[in-house]
């Protein structure tokens, strides 16, 4: 009925028979179309209302309609707002993994470290071998305050759990930069950028050029990497500060 009534452009009422759906083999997909139609129509309070009314309609799976829920909403509402939403789920759930890292995120993004590392904390006092939160923790450190020795400790555990993560390379050759290790640096961000190119992982890597005097390879990689990400506001930014550089060497 949810299907007829969305083919005919009858959204309302598609929401409404989806609504109805119970827990099982068709329940996700339903709770796709909801989400599909009310961000279509810019509806993002109603969609939060519709999912606290899921959660009350199906108390025996609060728990993980909160974390999905969290995965929807993540791209959909202002950090205040996610924040307020993960608090409200880690008052019931606090020990949930998912929504302990996903609220240490977000906290992190508006500078709220404190929260950030006790979740991140919390995750790791649980599971002292959580590479994920080793690394989060770690880089948040280096990253966002001068604690680079306590985060060196923290990813270098990391990497010996997962050797291969680039996201974890990068986060070594940042740390070493941030201890002054600038070349030993460089070999963890070449290995991170090979396996993930992503703006980030190229910030960093061009930053340790720029530091050891490689100036025109870091502006070189920078101009390649506008290409498939224009607009970039890391790349913008690490370009413009070595434009700057030189314009007053």
């Amino acid at each position: 009925l949810g299907r007829i009534q969305h083919f005919r452009s009858e959204s309302d009422l598609a929401m409404e028979y989806y609504a109805k759906v119970p827990p099982g083999v068709y329940y996700q997909y339903a709770q796709d179309q909801v989400v599909s139609l009310l961000v279509e129509a810019g509806r993002v309070e109603e969609l939060v209302n519709f999912f606290a009314e899921q959660r009350a309609a199906h108390p025996d799976i609060e728990e993980r309609l909160f974390v999905t829920q969290n995965q929807y909403l993540n791209a959909l509402l202002d950090d205040y707002r996610l924040l307020d939403f993960l608090t409200l789920a880690l008052e019931s759930y606090p020990q949930n993994f998912d929504l302990l890292y996903a609220r240490s995120l977000v906290a992190e993004r508006m500078g709220r470290l404190d929260i950030s590392e006790a979740d991140l904390r919390n995750i790791i006092a649980q599971d002292e071998n959580n590479s994920n939160a080793l690394n989060a923790l770690g880089y948040t450190l280096t990253n966002r305050t001068d604690r680079h020795a306590e985060a060196f400790v923290l990813i270098e555990k990391a990497l010996s759990l997962n050797p291969e993560s680039p996201a974890i390379l990068d986060s070594m050759g940042w740390v070493l930069h941030n201890l002054g290790e600038s070349e030993e640096a460089l070999q963890y961000l070449i290995q991170a950028q090979d396996a993930l190119y992503d703006p980030e992982v190229i910030s960093h890597h061009a930053e340790v050029l720029w530091h050891l005097n490689r100036t025109d390879e870091a502006l070189d990689m920078i101009g390649i990497a506008m290409l498939e990400f224009p607009g970039n506001e890391l790349l913008n930014d690490i370009r413009q500060r070595i434009l700057d550089d030189l314009d007053n060497s």
